[in-house]
């Protein structure tokens, strides 16, 4: 036994005497490089007419207004602004087309019912959005704190 923990011994001190001691690795310095000459940076925003060309960027001021009729087979479709707007009916199959309703009959019949100045009546006839009844059979006017059919 005393010879086992004797060779022990000695080949720990072998060990220890034949190993090489450990030492930190050496600090490098990164070497220093000349930074690469670039072009500056753009400093003007990109206009997308610059990408696309001029006329490339002209949207239209207002999406056509369509709205579907029951049935499903038409469509209602306004064109224009104002004093010159206008509905019309849509055959969705043909694309034939025809105005829903006279707008100068129904502003002559605003101005005799309501008493309304002409250009009132006209204005009033010609409306931005349509309330329909729920068939679409008629056009609701809200007038004078009225409700009209038409």
């Amino acid at each position: 036994m005393k010879t086992w923990i004797a060779l022990f011994v000695a080949a720990g001190l072998l060990f220890a005497a034949g190993a090489p001691a450990q030492t930190e690795p050496a600090q490098t310095e990164p070497a220093q490089t000349e930074p690469a000459q670039t072009e500056p940076a753009q400093t003007e925003p990109i206009e997308l007419s610059q990408l696309y060309g001029p006329d490339a960027l002209e949207f239209s001021p207002e999406l056509p207004s369509v709205r579907w009729m029951p049935g499903g087979t038409h469509y209602l479709t306004g064109t224009g602004e104002e004093a010159e707007r206008s509905w019309n009916v849509v055959e969705a199959a043909t694309g034939a087309s025809r105005a829903l309703y006279d707008a100068d009959v129904l502003a002559a019949a605003l101005t005799e019912t309501l008493s309304l100045p002409e250009e009132e009546a006209a204005q009033a006839a010609r409306p931005a959005a349509l309330t329909m009844s729920t068939g679409g059979e008629r056009l609701l006017l809200n007038l004078a704190s009225d409700l009209f059919s038409w």
